[in-house]
């Protein structure tokens, strides 16, 4: 079944009827000007009151760039399908994107300005986690990088995602994901997140931008990422940022890894490593490129390429 017609189905379901269903916009993303889904065009079809700008706190002084809420219906409405087809074939093409400009689908019991208040205030309260004043949560790689990695509670995104019944968003393998899917439903009232959440929070478009770049290196191979690449590809990176604090020597490891197998056992990298720390070396990238390809396959499980 075509995904735009299956999302379209779940919004407009007779579960889903009863309540808002939104489309979430980040205005810091780019859309043709031509397309339905521009703003200008926007606001010629859909009542002030159902276009609600987030005031995210480093931006409230241009509400124009901060992420906005479309109703696209009121409880006991039907959606027009056209733009749920319209926002998922543009989720479709900017996966790989910086700034993503369609972020996610959302049914709620909220009206459009209580609906706004509590996507802010969930921003804010997640920017506790880290000192930040707000966190783009909403940003659909962000939120895939929260939903997969907290594996102390599975599901915990829920409890932070209170103000919506349903939040579908499509991740970097096109997947059409629901944060709110909570496998366990007796999950405690208490959120307990492991180490991993506050790095993601904080290397998010570190690790977008390794990511991006193992997609054009299996590209290049004639391969494609598959929706296990991402999890394999943090782990090596949170191992690498635990050993090496160059950037492109964190991006070299990881990708290594991704070919090789873990290398963080392996004696050659850690004689590497060694010696690196103790400043016997300058370059820890070139004397990772000069070992030889059976020593790198030494102590370690063949990785993905």
């Amino acid at each position: 079944m075509n995904s735009s017609i299956s999302l379209y189905r779940q919004l407009d379901s007779i579960q889903n009827q009863p309540y808002y269903r939104y489309l979430l916009l980040d205005m810091l993303g780019d859309v043709n000007e031509l397309s339905i889904l521009h703003p200008s065009l926007l606001k010629e079809q859909f009542a002030k009151e159902h276009i609600i700008p987030i005031a995210r706190p480093e931006l409230n002084y241009d509400l124009s760039s901060c992420p906005h809420l479309i109703c696209l219906a009121l409880p006991n409405q039907s959606i027009n399908f056209e733009y749920i087809q319209n926002s998922y074939i543009e989720a479709m093409q900017e996966r790989l994107f910086t700034k993503r400009y369609v972020c996610s689908w959302l049914v709620s019991e909220l009206a459009p300005t209580e609906m706004a208040d509590a996507i802010l205030q969930n921003g804010i309260n997640l920017g506790l986690l880290v000192n930040k004043p707000f966190i783009p949560f909403y940003e659909p790689f962000l939120l895939q990088l929260l939903q997969d990695d907290n594996h102390i509670q599975v599901g915990w995104l829920k409890k932070y995602l209170p103000f919506a019944k349903h939040y579908f968003y499509l991740d970097v393998s096109a997947k059409l994901r629901d944060a709110t899917y909570q496998q366990d439903e007796n999950l405690s009232e208490w959120v307990f997140l492991s180490d991993s959440i506050p790095f993601n929070l904080r290397e998010n478009k570190n690790i977008f931008y390794l990511y991006a770049e193992y997609v054009d290196i299996l590209s290049d191979e004639g391969k494609t990422a598959d929706d296990r690449t991402l999890s394999q590809l943090l782990g090596y990176y949170q191992k690498s940022t635990k050993r090496l604090s160059n950037l492109s020597d964190c991006y070299l490891f990881t990708i290594y890894c991704m070919r090789y197998g873990d290398l963080s056992n392996n004696s050659s990298v850690l004689a590497i490593l060694k010696r690196y720390d103790n400043n016997e070396i300058d370059n820890f990238r070139d004397a990772l490129i000069n070992l030889d390809e059976n020593e790198l396959l030494q102590n370690s499980d063949i990785g993905q390429l």
